[in-house]
């Protein structure tokens, strides 16, 4: 495991082959190049993925979604424009012969999701490709969603990290030591007021741990077969997704 500090690495690794870990806007998850094949082929191993489940792919801002997928039906532009940038993952009839199916068995469809926060857009906006995402766990297994659980779980295995601690865009000597002094002030606050507020504590001791306080995965619809179909409910809810149909 190699821990990365700033998004450029952590870029270089990705697009050399290495699998990526980051947080995003919902879990920790596992990425791999989508245009490298053993890259994609690695990311199974590591998963212990059946290679008949694709992965969603987290798509840039000013991605164009004619470039990857038949159409846009009618339905599916209302749910964009309501929960993109966010945690829903909308799976379209993929474009034909799309070079970035390529490494997987289904290539009749794609599973794309715009994520929201600054880090993981950041990081789109270095690649030259959407970015196939999947939680941090082997198949079957509940997602990790710390550094620590992911350092103990996979800490043997060849891949990359890119570590809040220290992070910063460029690295610097003065953003390394803001963001220590950051965690020293969430350490003084803990201890004022450990004994007096325990949900505060807990939040804040989360935050010290890198753990995850937002940790619900994305909710995912298919447009696939022309209606809506709910696949799994996640951060938005089925009825917060019928509400935006009316």
């Amino acid at each position: 495991m190699i821990i990365n500090y700033n998004v450029d690495d952590f870029v270089y690794n990705l697009n050399k082959g290495k699998i990526a870990c980051f947080k995003t806007d919902t879990i920790w998850g596992f990425s791999a190049a989508s245009d490298n094949k053993e890259a994609i082929e690695n990311l199974y191993k590591i998963k212990k993925r059946n290679l008949d489940k694709p992965f969603i792919f987290l798509i840039k801002k000013n991605q164009n979604l004619l470039d990857l997928v038949k159409t846009i039906p009618p339905k599916a532009q209302k749910l964009i424009n309501k929960f993109w940038c966010g945690p829903l993952t909308i799976i379209f009839e993929a474009k034909e012969n799309l070079p970035l199916l390529a490494p997987y068995k289904n290539k009749k469809t794609i599973a794309l999701r715009m994520p929201e926060d600054k880090l993981t857009q950041q990081i789109l906006g270095k690649l030259s490709y959407p970015l196939p995402s999947t939680s941090v766990n082997t198949e079957g297994q509940p997602a990790l969603n710390s550094f620590e659980e992911i350092s103990k779980t996979f800490g043997k295995e060849d891949f990359c990290i890119l570590s809040k601690v220290g992070f910063s865009e460029t690295n610097s000597k003065e953003n390394f030591s803001a963001n220590l002094k950051y965690k020293e002030s969430l350490n003084h606050n803990l201890n004022k007021i450990k004994h007096s507020n325990n949900e505060s504590f807990e939040k804040l001791e989360q935050e010290i741990n890198n753990k995850t306080i937002k940790n619900t995965s994305s909710t995912i619809v298919s447009f696939a077969n022309g209606d809506i179909e709910f696949l799994r409910e996640g951060s938005i809810t089925k009825q917060q997704i019928l509400d935006a149909l009316k």
